[in-house]
């Protein structure tokens, strides 16, 4: 037997260089290879001839007047990863220090199903955002489908490798790199998966940059020169909840995402405020409306429509679901631009990380208190449109009405 401390390179080394053929046992069979683990005591490589295992062994002492010989097979190097074995080996090492007889490894292993529903569970504990756990679950049955009903344990390395480039390929490097990380917490949040975690070391994707028509990559904020065509092209749109839509996400930065479940019930006017119950950081938040942004939603407000939600369409939950416009940068882009014309004020960098529900750094976020803050943030939300106007100002789409009124469809 030999000890040696084992790497990945080196335990692939050792499996292609296979068994001794002259070296035979008792019987006259083929003596297989043993390459001891220099670094968790007891764990060895076994090579035979048509494969290779990780193992591990030990002797309990504690199992009545006789020693006895603990051997346990941990599975094929071709299927588990060097640091996985080691994980396993400890764990049976220890059970064996307490004096009790191991299970086989991977006894009582979840699912990655059961992890995944853990997980869901957790941040719903936590008060996290329902949309972002339910997008989740949607990635883990849309792009792993197929992994959902096996044993943690048996996720490795190359395996996420693989999945991670299918990804790519066929949805994206988007889609690709949010559920392999969406994959990396949920094994994170299993104690005996995030010593080990097989998605650690994965390469992720770099998007290539958006090509604007003048050869030069896209810049993910609109400039100060294209806003007023931006603002002529939505002021365009034929339908008035659209229209809306764009235009107060413009004002506010908010995500679309939340801004099209916004609620009547949570707009009040006369307080100048929309408050929503719950954004992605988890607790309500209270959005200032400068002057424009009151007049919007005002306008939009005057529409009765029987329906609870301000930017409502006939869709399966009632409001605006597909926020993109043809030609019309749209999404999140537009909350990058508001972002950096705030940018451009005076306003203190904290008022501006709660105006787009950014979390405040260091301990100075953990005791501000919002709610104690609304008029500093009004007044903030006040000088940005008043900037934004600005850029407006001179061109004939900035008019008194931002646009005409709201109840109007454009031709």
């Amino acid at each position: 037997m030999t000890h040696i401390r084992l790497t990945e390179p080196i335990v692939r080394k050792l499996v292609a260089k296979g068994i001794d053929p002259k070296a035979l046992d008792s019987r006259g069979k083929p003596r297989p290879r043993i390459y001891r683990d220099d670094k968790v005591r007891g764990l060895f490589i076994e090579v035979n001839p048509l494969s290779a295992s990780y193992k591990v062994q030990s002797t309990l002492r504690k199992a009545g007047d006789r020693p006895m010989s603990i051997r346990k097979t941990l599975g094929r190097t071709t299927d588990y990863t060097l640091e996985q074995a080691r994980r396993w080996a400890d764990e049976v090492l220890g059970t064996v220090r307490r004096g009790d007889v191991p299970t086989t490894a991977g006894d009582g292993e979840p699912t990655l199903r059961t992890l995944y529903e853990r997980y869901a569970a957790m941040r719903e504990r936590q008060g996290k955002d329902a949309t972002h756990t339910g997008n989740i679950l949607l990635n883990s049955r849309t792009h792993l489908a197929d992994w959902l009903d096996l044993k943690v344990g048996k996720i490795t390395q190359p395996m996420v490798e693989e999945r991670h480039t299918k990804i790519g390929g066929t949805r994206g490097p988007y889609a690709a790199n949010h559920t392999i990380k969406q994959l990396r917490a949920v094994l994170n949040s299993y104690p005996a998966t995030r010593k080990a975690n097989p998605v650690e070391g994965i390469v992720w994707f770099k998007p290539p940059p958006v090509i604007a028509e003048n050869g030069m990559p896209e810049s993910k904020a609109l400039r100060l020169d294209e806003l007023p065509d931006w603002w002529q092209a939505i002021d365009g749109l034929a339908n008035p909840v659209r229209r809306s839509l764009h235009q107060l996400a413009l004002l506010s930065g908010m995500r679309y995402g939340h801004l099209v479940e916004t609620r009547r019930a949570w707009v009040d006017l006369e307080a100048r405020r929309i408050t929503f119950p719950k954004l992605k950081r988890g607790r309500p938040f209270a959005l200032p409306l400068s002057t424009p942004m009151v007049k919007i939603i005002a306008e939009l407000m005057e529409l009765q429509t029987g329906s609870p939600f301000l930017f409502w369409a006939e869709s399966r939950s009632g409001h605006v679901e597909d926020w993109r416009e043809d030609k019309v940068r749209t999404g999140h882009c537009i909350r990058h631009t508001f972002i950096s014309i705030a940018a451009k004020t005076r306003i203190a960098q904290h008022h501006r990380e709660m105006l787009v529900d950014h979390a405040v750094r260091g301990m100075h976020g953990h005791y501000t208190d919002l709610s104690l803050s609304f008029q500093e943030l009004l007044a903030a939300q006040d000088e940005i449109s008043e900037l934004i106007v600005g850029f407006l100002a001179d061109t004939s789409v900035a008019s008194a009405n931002w646009g005409g009124p709201v109840g109007v469809a454009a031709g």
